[in-house]
């Protein structure tokens, strides 16, 4: 059951920026994500990278550019910081992944292997996501509840959208995965 273990978080460079793991957090919980100094004397200040939302499973993953975090200062230690919006739950880990220096390529750890998708019928068109991460919930708006939070990048196939327009320009669309 989810909510039995610990929650953990862990980040990892990918191209272009990095991503954050989390599991062992409660079922559809709000999560704040943060990179903060180690040391609060160091006297730098914390950065935000936003909320996101744990799977029924009490998972998620979230990716950022090297932008969400340009504000680091040199010779200060930082850790990743994962709280939930109710307060009662956090978890931190080391944040010692790096930005590639202007003329270096950053050392990823571990290897990314990317799967080739499917492309879609050429009458079906797919939107992909652009924010850090969206919310896939059962119904039109936010009082309806989150299945599934969607990673940025991921590709959807619209069903049916509203209000009459159609493809990636409505305010809510049905969706599903592309592929």
């Amino acid at each position: 059951m989810p909510g039995d273990q610990a929650p953990a978080i862990s980040v990892a460079a990918t191209e272009g920026g990095f991503r954050v793991q989390g599991s062992g957090w409660p079922g559809f919980s709000e999560l704040t994500l943060s990179v903060a100094p180690s040391n609060a004397a160091a006297g730098a200040l914390p950065m935000n990278l936003g909320a996101v939302v744990a799977n029924a499973k009490g998972s998620f993953n979230a990716t950022f550019n090297w932008a969400a975090v340009a504000t680091r200062q040199a010779n200060v230690t930082y850790d990743l910081v994962a709280s939930s919006a109710s307060g009662g739950l956090a978890a931190r880990t080391p944040f010692n992944v790096a930005a590639p220096l202007p003329g270096n390529t950053p050392s990823v750890l571990p290897p990314i292997t990317a799967t080739p998708q499917p492309s879609p019928a050429p009458d079906q068109p797919t939107c992909t996501v652009i924010a850090d991460a969206l919310n896939l919930r059962s119904g039109p708006g936010t009082a309806y509840s989150v299945i599934i939070g969607l990673p940025y990048r991921t590709a959807v196939t619209p069903w049916r959208a509203r209000p009459a327009r159609t493809g990636c320009k409505s305010l809510w669309m049905m969706a599903r995965p592309a592929g």
